[in-house]
């Protein structure tokens, strides 16, 4: 025989109430309190295991005939009764509230809790409340507005035991203090909004005057910091870990393992020395990075002057005018990127990556198969973290060349001559190279990274027949033997 065996958790509760001393003693689950206390009862869940209820009591004394107020929690939420106790039933009140994060009053509801404060008064078995941005106010003039009538002090035959539930939607985490003071309203002109069965009595007014303080109510909350979702699935893949030699090249893929390929994503890296971040990397290391793109047959890349940034944000330009900070992660797990440095000081170095989820942004044309583009610009990090890998360098022995840009600055000076004329072109035009063509290779994409063209240069003066083209627009990229290039947009007409 098999035996299947279930084992139940057993729950653990807390409740916190809040009454007054005329109401004790107080019975709850066979416990009874006679005064402020905290009780814990074991009680059988539905499933027949035990579940674990404690129960925390704050009682006000009430003896005294002054007004009170009382608060219990459900939840998120506490509920406020004030009570008029001895006092007369005809005395108009209001409640000036205050909100707290640990021991400052809060100043930007929206920056320093990320959301608002609620504050709802229930009549006739609906709360009238408001969403609050403001740390101050007043109960009723800021929260209770009825039939569109602005009170500003409700009679305590009204407010009297009555529910106000307080809550929020603050996603930054935090103890909060909520911090009422029911003080007594004099002058004033009455709304004719009756409210009880007989409608004999009016609800409050407005313009009234503020007097003293009858009595106080204190509401706390306290927020957690939310976890952030860590996705197992992709791995970020490095040809080497641990590196010793001056001067390397290292190649960095993305694994999707089975995640979905439509996840925007960008690789997050930082640059540290002994396990403190770099922030600029002139006289430490010259570091390349570049992205392998089919449409150009080549690495689309560049050195890096500071010591944190993105791929692709800081890296990927196949075209000058497309700035993507982010790529789908179906084109990451189909190219790779190339991590080229060479160190001019001896130490212990490393480039930490992190790949992480995009959202929003906008995808830019370039596609890299059939129907898949590449990604796109101005997106936002999410905060979830895919993967993470580290390459760690351990050099001894530095590399005795100077720092020198490569790449970028060849660049700047070749873009300075490299020209097509006529631009746009319907038949013909004329790509000119800045001095000695060097075995340059030029090629010509679409749009879509279709290659039209492919031709090496053998003079400075390389005449393209456009006429088989369609209309549109092309890329037109030079690239030298020493591993520079040149990109021109060309526009063909017909």
């Amino acid at each position: 025989d098999t035996l299947h065996l279930t084992v139940n958790p057993t729950y653990a509760v807390e409740d916190f109430r809040e009454i007054t001393s005329a109401e004790l003693p107080h019975e709850w689950n066979g416990v009874t309190f006679t005064a402020s206390g905290t009780r814990t009862a074991v009680l059988a869940s539905a499933a027949g295991c035990d579940s674990t209820v404690t129960m925390t009591l704050t009682v006000t004394d009430v003896t005294g005939g002054e007004p009170f107020a009382t608060v219990a929690y459900s939840g998120d939420s506490a509920v406020v009764r004030i009570f008029a106790n001895e006092a007369d039933p005809a005395t108009k009140v209001s409640a000036n509230y205050s909100l707290y994060k640990g021991n400052g009053l809060v100043q930007n509801v929206e920056e320093e809790c990320g959301g608002a404060l609620y504050i709802g008064t229930l009549l006739q078995g609906s709360l009238y409340g408001e969403h609050l941005l403001s740390a101050t106010g007043n109960v009723p003039e800021n929260t209770f507005h009825p039939a569109n009538r602005p009170f500003d002090y409700l009679y305590f035959h009204f407010i009297d035991g009555r529910e106000n539930v307080v809550t929020h939607g603050f996603t930054e985490p935090g103890d909060y203090t909520v911090v009422f003071e029911v003080t007594e309203e004099t002058g004033g002109q009455d709304y004719t909004m009756l409210y009880d069965a007989d409608l004999t009595h009016r609800i409050g007014g407005k313009n009234s005057t503020e007097g003293g303080v009858l009595c106080t109510a204190v509401v706390t909350f306290h927020v957690e910091a939310p976890d952030v979702p860590t996705v197992t699935g992709p791995e970020l893949v490095l040809s080497s870990n641990d590196i010793t030699e001056a001067v390397s090249t290292d190649t960095l893929t993305v694994e999707a393992n089975g995640h979905d390929l439509n996840t925007k994503a960008a690789i997050f890296y930082t640059v540290l020395r002994d396990g403190e971040p770099l922030s600029m990397l002139s006289g430490e290391v010259t570091l390349t990075m570049e992205t392998w793109f089919s449409g150009l047959n080549g690495y689309v890349g560049k050195q890096l002057t500071n010591g944190a940034g993105s791929i692709p944000d800081n890296t990927f330009r196949p075209v000058s005018s497309y700035l993507y900070n982010y790529l789908y992660l179906n084109y990451m797990g189909n190219t790779h990127n190339r991590i080229r440095a060479t160190w001019h000081s001896a130490g212990d170095y490393a480039i930490a990556f992190s790949l992480v989820e995009m959202a929003g942004g906008s995808d830019l044309g370039l596609t890299w198969s059939a129907g898949n583009r590449l990604g796109g610009r101005s997106a936002h990090a999410t905060g979830v973290v895919l993967a993470t890998d580290t390459l760690r360098y351990s050099i001894a022995a530095p590399s005795q060349a100077a720092p020198t840009a490569i790449g970028e600055a060849a660049d700047e000076e070749t873009q300075q001559d490299v020209t097509l004329r006529p631009n746009p072109a319907r038949e013909r035009t004329v790509l000119t190279l800045g001095g000695e063509p060097k075995n340059a290779e030029v090629v010509v994409t679409d749009v879509n990274g279709r290659e039209v063209h492919r031709s090496t240069a053998a003079d400075v003066r390389i005449e393209l027949d456009v006429r088989g083209w369609s209309e549109g627009v092309y890329f037109v990229t030079v690239r030298e033997a020493a591993g520079t290039s040149v990109t021109r947009k060309l526009v063909v007409t017909k």
